[in-house]
């Protein structure tokens, strides 16, 4: 899902106060999470030398293509490294959360990011392989 309509998205986290008794406080830190999870992708932008915004640009609105046209599924998976988009991460992210309570507003941000990014990538038949760390682990 493109960084934009994530950000469109964000305020819907907004209704959390409302929904579950939560600070004002927690509910800007969901709503940060949610768009800064996406920093896990600079890896691609290193490994594929995109340092200007155009560069950045054409390689954002080609991935997907890259994905579908250019190499095999083995490839692409041992590709794309996105640790934050990880049920795993989260699953250790939300334990971390017993211990550390600010955590659980970062996981629910993550979590409604990725809900979305399911919901994109199934719209658009494309795979989810990267949700599960084992997957990469296994194509390296």
């Amino acid at each position: 899902m493109k960084t934009q309509n994530h950000i469109l998205v964000a305020p819907l986290l907004i209704s959390m106060p409302y929904l579950f008794s939560f600070s004002s406080g927690a509910t800007i830190i969901a709503i940060a999470s949610n768009i800064l999870i996406d920093i896990d992708h600079l890896q691609l932008i290193f490994k594929e030398k995109a340092f200007s915004f155009s560069k950045i640009k054409n390689l954002y609105e080609s991935i997907y293509d890259k994905h579908n046209h250019e190499k095999s599924n083995k490839a692409f998976d041992s590709d794309v490294f996105y640790l934050f988009h990880t049920i795993e991460f989260n699953v250790l992210l939300l334990a971390l959360s017993l211990r550390f309570p600010f955590l659980m507003f970062v996981a629910i941000g993550f979590l409604f990011h990725i809900l979305f990014d399911i919901i994109h990538h199934l719209m658009h038949h494309l795979p989810i392989r990267w949700l599960f760390l084992i997957n990469w682990l296994r194509n390296i």
